[in-house]
């Protein structure tokens, strides 16, 4: 006989009542719905018995650990907790403590919401860690960066939130919204939109070829052999394609750079305003805008390419690392 209580925890039974399921039966039928196994019953919001060891939900949640280390009066039934969950996701927190999950399955979007909030209320650390980790999977917080950002802030998982909102910078903003936004406060979504709007001027001064007065940044002149013309040629190759830039007496050149790279910063600024990634810098269409003139001979061509190819990678440094250097608070 079986006696119905709600949250109302008798006596457990003894260990030796307590049977563990067969290899061949965990790979048939879950322990937990086999209703021999099990010294507790917990029924879902949906009417759904699952027949569960007490030992083994107890090492998951703190809530179901101390109600059981409450005094109870004596009784052969099986108690029964009843739950507000559904069934489908009681089935996945007990899968999850029966150690049947597989990686290869990650739970979707909408089930880890509802993971997280049985983790939260059954203070169920195991199963956060869990779902942390899922989250982290790229499928989740690289291609649906603002829904995961949105139940990372919901959840308290602060660093599944920053990862996030760095993958967020890549999409465009008005590429739609999710419906996870209305678990967490206007603020912090507020809070993600600055985080962009700051990333993007970063990343913008980091690369910007001039200054508002319009002279050259300081930074060019560290790669100034990366900028100007390769090794002296008779081909069409001449200084006088160059932009010389002096020290404010005039007395003294400071860079020699082709006029492209002007052109190309420029552009790339410009970019960066709707595709805020390091590697916009290596997009064809603004590599081609320094790719050598035709009328070089080749081999000043394939050494200008080596050039570039050189500098794109300290450009694509600089706006790494000034995205990295910007703050964002949760």
């Amino acid at each position: 006989m079986i006696r119905s209580i709600s949250f109302s925890l008798k006596k457990s039974a003894s260990p030796q009542d307590v049977t563990s399921p067969t290899v061949s039966e965990q790979n048939t039928e879950p322990p937990y719905c086999n209703p021999s196994r099990g010294d507790l019953i917990i029924r879902s919001m949906d009417g759904i018995d699952f027949y569960v060891d007490k030992c083994i939900i107890a090492n998951a949640s703190l809530v179901f650990a101390d109600m059981f280390s409450l005094p109870v009066s004596s009784t052969e039934t099986k108690e029964i907790v009843h739950v507000t969950e559904p069934s489908d996701v009681w089935r996945e927190v007990l899968e999850f403590c029966y150690l049947r999950v597989c990686d290869s399955n990650p739970p979707s979007l909408e089930l880890i919401c509802a993971l997280l909030e049985v983790a939260r209320k059954y203070r169920m650390t195991p199963v956060t860690k869990w779902m942390r980790s899922s989250l982290l999977r790229p499928e989740y917080v690289k291609r649906k960066a603002l829904r995961a950002y949105a139940i990372a802030c919901a959840y308290g998982l602060v660093d599944v939130a920053h990862v996030a909102a760095r993958a967020y910078l890549s999409i465009p903003v008005d590429s739609g919204k999710a419906k996870e936004l209305d678990l967490i406060t206007a603020l912090q979504y507020t809070r993600l939109l600055e985080y962009r709007k700051r990333c993007v001027s970063a990343a913008k001064a980091a690369v910007r070829p001039k200054t508002i007065k319009g002279s050259v940044v300081i930074w060019l002149y560290e790669h100034g052999t990366l900028l100007g013309l390769p090794a002296k040629c008779n081909c069409n190759a001449s200084s006088a394609d160059l932009v010389v830039v002096k020290n404010t007496t005039r007395t003294k050149i400071l860079l020699r750079i082709r006029p492209a790279w002007f052109i190309y910063l420029q552009a790339l600024c410009e970019r960066l305003e709707t595709a805020l990634e390091p590697s916009t810098a290596r997009e064809p269409a603004l590599l081609a805008l320094v790719i050598a003139p035709a009328n070089w001979c080749d081999s000043c061509r394939r050494k200008s390419l080596e050039y570039a190819m050189a500098f794109v990678k300290v450009v694509v440094d600089r706006i790494e690392q000034a995205i990295y250097a910007v703050e964002l608070e949760i």
